[in-house]
Protein backbone atom coordinates (compact mmCIF):
# COMPACT_ATOMS: atom_id res chain seq x y z
CA UNK A 1 0.00 0.00 0.00
CA UNK A 2 1.19 3.50 -0.71
CA UNK A 3 0.30 7.00 -2.19
CA UNK A 4 1.62 8.34 -5.46
CA UNK A 5 1.65 11.95 -6.50
CA UNK A 6 2.76 13.93 -9.25
CA UNK A 7 5.27 16.04 -9.02
CA UNK A 8 6.50 17.28 -12.57
CA UNK A 9 5.13 16.84 -15.72
CA UNK A 10 7.28 18.64 -18.30
CA UNK A 11 8.64 17.80 -22.04
CA UNK A 12 10.78 14.32 -21.96
CA UNK A 13 10.32 13.72 -17.93
CA UNK A 14 7.75 12.78 -15.52
CA UNK A 15 8.78 12.79 -11.47
CA UNK A 16 6.27 10.90 -8.87
CA UNK A 17 7.18 11.69 -5.25
CA UNK A 18 5.78 7.68 -3.53
CA UNK A 19 5.16 7.25 0.05
CA UNK A 20 5.20 3.75 1.17
CA UNK A 21 2.80 2.41 4.11
CA UNK A 22 3.31 -1.23 4.23
CA UNK A 23 4.95 -3.39 3.87
CA UNK A 24 7.61 -1.02 4.89
CA UNK A 25 7.55 2.69 5.47
CA UNK A 26 9.53 4.63 3.30
CA UNK A 27 9.43 7.36 0.59
CA UNK A 28 10.89 7.20 -2.47
CA UNK A 29 11.08 9.66 -6.37
CA UNK A 30 10.41 7.26 -9.45
CA UNK A 31 11.01 9.23 -12.68
CA UNK A 32 10.48 8.63 -16.45
CA UNK A 33 12.83 10.08 -19.30
CA UNK A 34 12.40 9.64 -22.40
CA UNK A 35 13.29 10.80 -26.17
CA UNK A 36 13.06 9.56 -29.47
CA UNK A 37 15.23 7.40 -30.69
CA UNK A 38 14.97 6.33 -34.30
CA UNK A 39 11.81 5.52 -35.47
CA UNK A 40 10.42 5.04 -31.78
CA UNK A 41 11.06 6.33 -28.37
CA UNK A 42 13.74 5.31 -25.62
CA UNK A 43 12.31 5.62 -22.05
CA UNK A 44 14.37 5.03 -19.12
CA UNK A 45 12.25 4.67 -15.76
CA UNK A 46 14.58 4.71 -12.52
CA UNK A 47 13.60 4.79 -8.81
CA UNK A 48 15.36 6.71 -6.48
CA UNK A 49 15.18 6.58 -2.08
CA UNK A 50 17.32 6.92 0.28
CA UNK A 51 17.98 4.09 1.54
CA UNK A 52 18.78 3.61 5.83
CA UNK A 53 20.49 0.66 7.65
CA UNK A 54 17.32 -1.37 7.32
CA UNK A 55 16.70 -0.78 3.68
CA UNK A 56 20.43 -2.00 3.00
CA UNK A 57 20.21 -4.99 4.66
CA UNK A 58 17.25 -5.88 2.95
CA UNK A 59 18.71 -5.26 -0.44
CA UNK A 60 21.42 -8.30 1.01
CA UNK A 61 18.52 -10.77 1.20
CA UNK A 62 16.09 -9.46 -1.31
CA UNK A 63 16.88 -8.77 -5.19
CA UNK A 64 14.98 -5.49 -5.86
CA UNK A 65 14.63 -6.24 -9.94
CA UNK A 66 12.78 -9.43 -8.85
CA UNK A 67 10.60 -7.07 -5.89
CA UNK A 68 9.81 -4.52 -8.43
CA UNK A 69 10.65 -5.43 -12.07
CA UNK A 70 7.24 -7.11 -12.90
CA UNK A 71 5.62 -3.46 -11.63
CA UNK A 72 8.25 -1.52 -13.93
CA UNK A 73 7.20 -4.46 -16.88
CA UNK A 74 3.44 -3.86 -16.16
CA UNK A 75 3.88 0.02 -16.46
CA UNK A 76 5.60 -0.24 -19.19
CA UNK A 77 3.43 -2.17 -20.99
CA UNK A 78 0.64 -0.05 -20.25
CA UNK A 79 2.82 3.11 -21.19
CA UNK A 80 3.77 1.55 -24.74
CA UNK A 81 0.39 2.28 -26.50
CA UNK A 82 -0.30 5.83 -25.09
CA UNK A 83 3.49 6.83 -26.07
CA UNK A 84 2.70 5.23 -29.49
CA UNK A 85 -0.99 6.42 -29.70
CA UNK A 86 0.69 10.32 -29.08
CA UNK A 87 3.61 9.53 -31.86
CA UNK A 88 1.22 8.21 -34.86
CA UNK A 89 -1.07 11.98 -33.60
CA UNK A 90 1.75 13.68 -32.90
CA UNK A 91 3.24 12.91 -37.06
CA UNK A 92 -0.04 13.29 -38.96
CA UNK A 93 -0.51 16.74 -37.72
CA UNK A 94 3.44 17.08 -38.61
CA UNK A 95 2.48 15.80 -42.00
CA UNK A 96 -0.76 18.03 -42.07
CA UNK A 97 0.99 21.06 -41.66
CA UNK A 98 3.59 20.14 -44.17
CA UNK A 99 0.85 19.50 -46.95
CA UNK A 100 -0.89 22.91 -45.92
CA UNK A 101 2.46 25.06 -46.20
CA UNK A 102 3.19 23.09 -49.57
CA UNK A 103 0.19 24.43 -51.03
CA UNK A 104 -0.01 27.47 -49.48
CA UNK A 105 3.28 28.03 -51.04
CA UNK A 106 1.81 27.56 -54.37
CA UNK A 107 0.95 29.81 -56.74
CA UNK A 108 -2.91 30.52 -57.31
CA UNK A 109 -3.36 29.52 -60.94
CA UNK A 110 -6.58 31.97 -61.23
CA UNK A 111 -4.56 34.80 -59.59
CA UNK A 112 -4.18 37.72 -62.04
CA UNK A 113 -0.46 38.15 -63.32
Amino acid sequence: RGKQTTMVIEPGRVVHHLEFFEPFAGEANSTITYSAAGDGSSVTWSFDQEADFGTKLMTVFVDMDDMLGPDFDEGLSRLKPLVQAAATARMQAEAAATKAAAEAAEPDPDAPQ
